[in-house]
């Protein structure tokens, strides 16, 4: 038996879903398993062999469920995603499993899914990030990282990044979101005394962070977070939150694809 993964590199997130399934299966799986990782756009359904299962994620994934099913009815597929996707409502085959956190479904959601296949409700996104992967990159960056001993209060912040809501709008996390949430997030650490000399602030961002042009809606070219450059939203943001936290550290951990 094979387990193909079909990842899409325009979707990290969709991947490392797959990929914290993956891992899921290999801690508790006792047989033999073979898995193999391909690019959506390289997947032949001819491939699949009888007992084959396939992963997939996010919207295109639905996608190309539907598309698979169509020509091999009878092969597993089994579906992760972190949202109620309106290609929910358009494709005729839907995969075998389809597996989505309670927070992303409403009860007619939950009623639609379970009309047309097996609905698991998680408490979350699967994901990559396990004890030995943390411990791993702890040891990594720790020079990176602020002295515990000079700073026995630290904070940390995920910045937000551009999404696209359940009915595909795009939603941008600009340079004015950023000012705002700074000063959201400052009044809240100022309330509990972490505007001090013995505070570390520690800021990352992701690959959505000011990926796109809001006013064009076009992803900018560079995209920023494989130049090199930090992007606009992060740079507002941590121009405000200086301003305000003036007696703090910041560190600041720019993502980067390389």
């Amino acid at each position: 038996m094979k387990i193909f993964l079909l990842t899409n590199t325009n979707f990290v997130g969709d991947n490392n879903q797959l990929k914290g399934i993956q891992l899921a299966i290999q801690a508790k799986l006792k047989e033999q398993c073979e898995f193999q990782q391909i690019e959506e756009s390289e997947f032949d359904a001819n491939l699949l062999g009888e007992k084959d299962i396939v992963l997939v994620s996010g919207s295109h994934g639905l996608i190309i469920a539907d598309q698979i099913k169509q020509s091999k009815p009878g092969t597993k597929i089994v579906w992760s995603g972190h949202q109620y996707f309106d290609e929910f409502n358009s494709i005729k085959y839907f995969p075998d499993i389809v597996a989505l956190p309670g927070t992303a479904l409403s009860g007619s959601d939950k009623t639609e899914i379970k009309k047309r296949t097996q609905l698991i409700v998680t408490a979350g996104v699967s994901h990559c990030v396990n004890d030995q992967t943390v411990t791993e990159d702890h040891v990594k960056f720790k020079g990176d990282l602020p002295d515990h001993a000079r700073y026995p209060k630290q904070i940390g912040i995920i910045l937000a990044g551009d999404a696209p809501t359940t009915e595909g709008k795009m939603l941008f996390f600009n340079e004015e979101n950023a000012i705002k949430q700074a000063a959201i997030i400052s009044s809240h650490l100022k309330a509990y005394g972490y505007n001090a000399t013995d505070t570390a602030i520690m800021i990352t961002n992701g690959p959505r962070t000011g990926k796109h042009n809001p006013d064009t809606g076009n992803a900018h070219n560079p995209e920023p977070h494989r130049s090199g450059e930090v992007d606009a939203s992060s740079k507002a943001f941590l121009d405000a939150i200086n301003e305000e936290m003036n007696q703090s550290q910041v560190f600041f951990y720019d993502f980067q694809f390389d």
